[in-house]
């Protein structure tokens, strides 16, 4: 099954540190963090913190004379707050970007100054990679209020975050396992856990990190095909490109 198109080329990136995407290469390994390890503290119960938010500032608006609410706004807000934060700890997910382009904030944010590897996959094929029917995945809502907290489903709160984070352009590979179903081939870490997988490199390229010099750029290109990696699908950062650096990197075999 082919997955709607989320950009130009259907393609998801991912920055990783140089030691990141080396392990991930040598593991074959795909982390999934729990939703309570990131960075983002509402991550998976972003609306109804915004509606706990919402309905305390009513509450005290009130208590000083202004306007009326019914009095359990609160009460079913701090219920539904209750139930995200314990739902939450159960899904696992894998954040990429479905950015067309590179993004100079994300290697900011994810490497050194540009330090680092861009990883570009067809997203059909990093889902077919994973293999397992109970993955999830689309892209984040990037929330400004609350929704709607009488819904009983939690999909709009796993795959919503705050519109502090829009700038990743986020697509998100998910794993509910609320009833205890963990993958089976699961190797459990602190934060999440790691899943092996098994992808087809000719659906994949590399971008090298603006920040690295030529010399780190060719040590890092010799390392990523030490491990089966398709040399020709290597490339340079295009944000500080320029022609010496690339041809250096393309003919370090013929010094």
């Amino acid at each position: 099954m082919i997955s709607s198109p989320i950009n130009e080329t259907n393609r998801l990136s991912r920055y990783f540190t140089i030691d990141g995407f080396l392990s991930f290469l040598e593991s074959k390994k795909l982390h999934f963090t729990r939703l309570d390890k990131f960075v983002d503290i509402t991550d998976g119960m972003v609306n109804s913190q915004l509606a706990l938010d919402k309905a305390k500032y009513l509450f005290r608006t009130i208590n000083s004379g202004y306007g009326t609410m019914p009095a359990k706004t609160v009460d079913d807000a701090h219920e539904r707050y209750e139930k995200d934060l314990a739902y939450r700890t159960k899904v696992y997910a894998s954040c990429w970007t479905a950015h067309d382009h590179e993004s100079h904030a994300l290697w900011n944010l994810y490497t050194d100054h540009g330090k680092g590897v861009l990883f570009r996959c067809d997203l059909d094929a990093l889902v077919g990679a994973i293999g397992n029917s109970a993955l999830k995945h689309r892209q984040v809502v990037y929330s400004k209020s609350d929704v709607d907290l009488s819904s009983p489903a939690f999909s709009e709160s796993i795959f919503t975050k705050k519109k502090y984070f829009n700038s990743e352009n986020e697509y998100r590979l998910l794993f509910d396992c609320n009833n205890d179903n963990l993958p089976d081939n699961h190797i459990t870490t602190e934060r999440g856990f790691l899943l092996p997988i098994t992808l087809d490199y000719s659906k994949t390229w590399i971008q090298l990190g603006y920040g690295l010099d030529s010399w780190t750029s060719r040590a890092i290109k010799n390392a990523i095909t030490q491990f089966g990696y398709p040399d020709n699908q290597i490339r340079l950062s295009e944000i500080n490109w320029n022609p010496a650096t690339e041809k250096n990197l393309w003919h370090q075999n013929q010094t």
